[in-house]
């Protein structure tokens, strides 16, 4: 598993580097599949109607969260913050959604993002930084929303054909 690496950080930024470089690994690789791929914990907890992708989605966003404190610029989260929509939109599709939560790993390459993303850039102030986490937050509670919405009216129109059977 890459580990983040910077070598100008203080051991609490080294700490929340780890630990999210630990939780993209868990939630996205943790599990190896036959052939060479591997799923991780989110792969599983998607499988679950409803709650699932929400848990999903509220899991990735704490990386987004912890990027934005080591200091993320605006375009690197946008970036995560697609990643994460994504794979929690086609994950909300039955069957299509899991097999691609196998290929398309969004919590790794939001690690990865952070990897590369410039380091010399000046973290932004305090205030902006949860402002930003918060609206964050908000879009991935109304995408995961969305994602059981989609499922409901899915599971109504299916039930309501099957009836007309």
């Amino acid at each position: 598993m890459p580990v983040l690496n910077n070598n100008n950080t203080s051991s609490s930024t080294d700490a929340t580097r780890r630990r999210i470089n630990r939780l993209a690994y868990w939630l996205d690789s943790a599990i190896p599949l036959p052939g060479g791929k591997s799923i991780g914990l989110e792969s599983i907890i998607g499988l679950i109607p409803g709650v699932g992708d929400l848990l999903g989605a509220l899991a990735s966003g704490y990386i987004i969260v912890e990027g934005i404190k080591l200091g993320a610029p605006r375009n690197v989260v946008l970036k995560m913050v697609l990643n994460v929509a994504l794979e929690s939109t086609i994950g909300m599709v039955p069957i299509i959604g899991d097999v691609f939560d196998i290929f398309y790993k969004s919590n790794q390459r939001n690690v990865d993002l952070l990897r590369s993303m410039d380091e010399t850039s000046t973290p932004p102030d305090q205030n902006k930084r949860w402002l930003r986490a918060a609206k964050i937050i908000a879009i991935l509670i109304l995408l995961a929303g969305l994602a059981w919405l989609a499922y409901r009216i899915t599971m109504w129109v299916a039930s309501t054909a099957l009836s007309l059977f």
